[in-house]
């Protein structure tokens, strides 16, 4: 490094103390940004109907003809939220009626498909075998572990994942080779298991009828990812009022090799996704006021260069730093395509 080159590195170091100096000795809120760049202090509260759910939210599923089913369910990293007996729905960016709505439609496509349900018999049912004609044929058998049950003149046969009418049929005819009149009744006294089969699938009884409840059990607190020529890239605490500058120095100041006049931040949006471009070097050489304030779950990424798209932002900068967000629900949250991305400079 020469000589002038080090004297402009801590002269730059020097003005940036200055500046967030001045930040702090500011009332908060007032750092002038463009109106685009303004953002709200926090999220909305999480007791407002209005809530999204974010990435670690967790939600409470009952059923209301189930009191026995409460499921708590996590927003995981590719967005989405798993039910029992369900296939995960997606929850980043909904709210818990709009998550509970998407549950009550899985749900009526079970139904849909015209399926009876059908209870299967299973380890440790008990079942009463009652003859027309043979009264002292009648007996009570549990389900053995195996599976078979034990009767006079017909022994071992198979029972478990059977229906009962099916079972009930099957003794019929197996009875046929011993007795003239075999008119038989198969029932269930004991049931080891809340399940039914519909088309293909068990699942609990009366889950189809019952109508699902979600509510928010806990959220995840808010945050600020801070990537790119910075000197410990991550994940950091979003407080209110946060700006730019104040992320840049909480992750250890920026490289030499980072862009300043290029300072890029993603912002997650309901309708059209967000991405500013900031030229925060002025306002370490000149006292301008570029630094903005960050919203919840924004972005921060200070290249080395120029980036011309969204996409080289997330391929060399944001999908390096934080790994699982590459299989997951980055892009819809972000809204990281050509025709819904705003770009402000």
């Amino acid at each position: 490094m020469t000589f002038p080159t080090y004297r402009l590195r801590r002269a730059l170091i020097g003005l940036l103390g200055v500046v967030l100096a001045a930040c702090s000795a500011l009332p908060q809120g007032s750092i002038q940004t463009p109106p685009i760049a303004t953002a709200p202090t926090g999220e909305p509260s999480p007791t407002a109907p209005g809530y999204v759910l974010a990435v670690g939210d967790e939600v409470e599923l009952r059923f209301a003809d189930r009191p026995d089913m409460i499921h708590t369910l996590r927003v995981q990293p590719d967005g989405q939220v798993s039910p029992p007996y369900l296939p995960p729905q997606p929850a980043v960016g909904r709210t818990v009626a709009e998550v509970a709505q998407g549950v009550r439609a899985e749900l009526a496509k079970l139904a849909d498909g015209g399926a009876p349900a059908q209870y299967l018999l299973s380890y440790g049912d008990d079942l009463e075998i009652r003859f027309v004609n043979y009264r002292n044929l009648n007996q009570i058998v549990r389900i053995r572990p195996d599976g078979f049950i034990s009767l006079t003149y017909v022994k071992a046969i198979a029972a478990a994942g059977k229906t009962p009418e099916a079972l009930e049929n099957e003794l019929t005819a197996r009875y046929k080779e011993y007795l003239r009149h075999p008119e038989l009744t198969l029932s269930v006294r004991g049931y080891s298991s809340n399940n039914v089969r519909v088309g293909s699938r068990l699942l609990p009884a009366g889950l189809l009828a019952s109508d699902p409840v979600v509510s928010l059990r806990s959220f995840a607190s808010p945050q600020v990812f801070v990537g790119g020529e910075v000197v410990r890239p991550g994940v950091i605490a979003f407080r209110s009022n946060m700006t730019v500058m104040q992320a840049l120095v909480e992750v250890g100041g920026y490289k030499p090799s980072g862009e300043l006049r290029n300072v890029i931040i993603l912002r997650k949006s309901g309708a059209s996704g967000v991405l500013m471009r900031r030229n925060l070097l002025t306002d370490l050489t000149e006292g301008t006021t570029n630094d903005m304030i960050l919203a919840p779950s924004d972005v921060i990424v200070l290249p080395k260069t120029t980036i011309a798209s969204v996409a080289e932002v997330v391929d060399q900068y944001v999908y390096q730093l934080f790994a699982p967000l590459k299989n997951s629900s980055f892009g819809f949250v972000y809204n990281l395509t050509p025709d819904s991305t705003t770009y402000v400079k």
